[in-house]
């Protein structure tokens, strides 16, 4: 079927993708550029907007040309690349963005696509690993240029992809592996908690931790928390968004709402009693002393504020938690025990490990598990949170020797 024939008001047939504006009498032609991203043109007249659209169909034929003869640069080609990605959430969008320009752009992303070899990839992360940037970093850096440099492979721009397994020969020739975050024994949780419960200096804080040990919430979910999302009736949390902190260039608020990745983070949980008081004591506290009228993109009702009636973030949690634990550990060395327990270094997703290997140790439906803890694949709630204590272990063997034996 033919396309039907367009006109502007003074008779001149108007080419697909070309229009009128009859509130500003203004001449417009709409396209998609290299990435996909919608543009627009504008016109005094039909002639002057022809005259611009042969010009930027030279620009993009040249810009065509270009890239497939190769003659990008990496940052050329990432833009390119992050230009496909349109079903992104913004958050992931603007970390992608944040870590190839903090990390790549300036230092490595210059040189023309086809004159990168494997080598100068892993002299690339030698020289990160070198000034400290963590083997995550640098895992984050690799999910960004093996696929850029894929997408030119796939585009026969490139005959090979310089990034294939280029972190994993890094971390084969230099004896690297992730960072294993393990949970803490029962005896670490318990002397921390008891250090929480009763130390004064632990007060702003209390609140917080005990909910976060006693639900295994994402830190971004506990404190995006609003009192809308707690219901004291039937003792649960509803849990269907998490609180971002978008990087430093962001310009105004510096939060934003996330909806879950998956159906599976939509999840309510069930408070345990020293969860539905804590919540309890925090609810008359802001009762007191006022409610705060911090918003977030239009939302209020906000449970975790500081002293400084601002939202908490992830950064001052683990600062805090931090600074607890070395109370906690000379609170325990000047004790008159002779085993005192001491606790590691520990953040609050190694909280989350906790609360789900505590879980593994006295729950037997991993299908119970994989709800509470809010995960979509049920092999990351058994590979990663399954990890039992080399104590478990050995009473499971001590508890059952007679019938092994």
């Amino acid at each position: 079927m033919s396309e039907k024939l367009r006109y502007d008001p003074f008779g001149n047939q108007l080419h697909t993708g070309e229009g009128f504006r009859n509130k500003d009498h203004l001449y417009v032609y709409r396209y998609k550029d290299s990435t996909g991203k919608r543009c627009s043109i504008y016109a005094k007249d039909i002639y002057e907007l022809r005259s611009k659209e042969r010009d930027l169909l030279g620009i993009m034929k040249s810009i065509s040309d270009v890239y497939n003869r190769g003659i990008i640069t990496l940052n050329e080609a990432f833009d390119f690349y992050m230009g496909t990605k349109k079903s992104l959430r913004k958050t992931t969008i603007d970390n992608y963005h944040y870590t190839f320009d903090h990390f790549v752009r300036d230092r490595f992303g210059k040189k023309i696509v086809n004159q990168y070899k494997r080598t100068d990839i892993l002299f690339f992360y030698r020289s990160l690993y070198d000034n400290r940037i963590s083997i995550g970093t640098l895992d984050n850096i690799q999910t960004l240029i093996y696929p850029t440099f894929q997408m030119l492979v796939d585009d026969g721009i490139l005959s090979f992809n310089p990034a294939n397994n280029a972190l994993k020969e890094f971390r084969k020739n230099h004896n690297l592996h992730h960072g294993i975050r393990h949970a803490l024994t029962e005896e670490q949780e318990t002397a921390f908690l008891d250090y929480v419960r009763n130390a004064p200096e632990c007060a702003l804080w209390r609140n917080l931790l005990i909910i976060l040990f006693g639900t295994g919430m994402r830190i971004g979910e506990c404190l995006g928390l609003l009192w809308d999302n707690i219901d004291f009736e039937e003792r649960t949390i509803t849990i269907d968004h998490s609180i971002v902190t978008l990087r430093e260039s962001t310009i105004g608020c510096p939060y934003h709402i996330s909806e879950p990745k998956t159906e599976s983070g939509i999840r309510t949980i069930p408070m345990i009693d020293e969860v539905y008081n804590a919540f309890l004591d925090e609810y008359r506290r802001q009762e007191e002393a006022g409610w705060s009228n911090i918003a977030v993109e239009g939302i209020t009702g906000f449970i975790f504020i500081n002293k400084e009636d601002r939202l908490m973030n992830k950064q001052n949690v683990n600062r805090a938690i931090e600074r607890i634990r070395i109370a906690c550990n000379e609170h325990s060395l000047r004790s008159k025990d002779r085993n005192p327990v001491i606790i590691p270094h520990f953040s609050s997703h190694h909280i989350r490990h906790t609360f789900c290997s505590r879980l593994c140790e006295n729950e037997c439906n991993i299908k119970v598990i994989q709800s509470i803890m809010g995960q979509t694949d049920i092999r990351t709630t058994m590979e990663v949170y399954s990890e039992v204590s080399t104590r478990r272990l050995k009473e499971s063997l001590k508890e059952h020797q007679e019938k092994l034996m």
